[in-house]
């Protein structure tokens, strides 16, 4: 939800203000990685309950717990380099350039 809102925010981006685009790539990244996440523990869940026939309820609140805490870190690296910024016509990972909007740095 956060995400959908930043997005919709960004559709008024100033691009003097980078406040707005750090924080939309910041949540966009950690949204990612939670579905992803979340995704790969229901699948390990599922797989081990259906093949092996072993119920893992007791790993489901780590599978919860890693599925939400470890995006926050991921996307926070990007935070600690400052390369968040204006990448193409969204805001997200910059690859060195002011503006990875042009393919390989070329204008």
């Amino acid at each position: 939800a956060a995400v959908l809102v930043a997005q919709i925010q960004f559709k008024n981006y100033d691009s003097s203000d980078r406040r707005m685009c750090v924080a939309t790539a910041y949540f966009l990244l950690q949204s990612q990685w939670t579905k992803l996440l979340l995704v790969v523990c229901i699948t390990i869940h599922l797989f081990c309950y259906a093949v092996f026939h072993k119920n893992l309820k007791r790993f489901e609140l780590l599978y919860l717990l890693s599925s939400v805490l470890l995006p926050f870190l991921i996307a926070a690296i990007p935070l600690t380099t400052d390369t968040y910024g204006l990448a193409g016509s969204w805001c997200w990972i910059q690859d060195g350039n002011d503006d990875c909007s042009t393919p390989y740095g070329h204008t």
